[in-house]
């Protein structure tokens, strides 16, 4: 697969319905959207387990753009707010993270 392709997966919609309902499924799992906790919870939905802390470390800092991974809450909003980059395109950035677990050697050993 390609990152064109996963992208592709993450982003589209027939008739407004996401085929894959990132956000559905991350609202419905995920009480407190902490990059740590939207990690956790994608590694653990699309791996079956959790991979090595600097893989999910790397996905984290991702998430978090400059917040801290722990305890800096990211809103469930997808609005441009390009001086402060922990709020800029969350939903965005969400779908984007998925995509980098769907790219991992993790996922791909599958």
């Amino acid at each position: 697969m390609t990152w064109k392709l996963i992208n592709w997966m993450t982003e589209t919609k027939d008739a407004e319905v996401p085929m894959s309902p990132i956000l559905a499924a991350t609202r419905a799992g995920v009480a407190t959207w902490t990059a740590n906790n939207l990690v956790h919870f994608w590694c653990q939905r699309l791996l079956g387990y959790q991979p090595s802390a600097a893989r999910k470390s790397v996905l984290s800092r991702f998430m978090a753009q400059n917040g801290d991974p722990a305890t800096q809450v990211i809103a469930d909003t997808d609005t441009w707010a390009a001086s402060d980059l922990k709020k800029h395109y969350n939903h965005q950035r969400l779908r984007s993270m998925v995509s980098l677990i769907l790219m991992s050697p993790e996922f791909l050993s599958r």
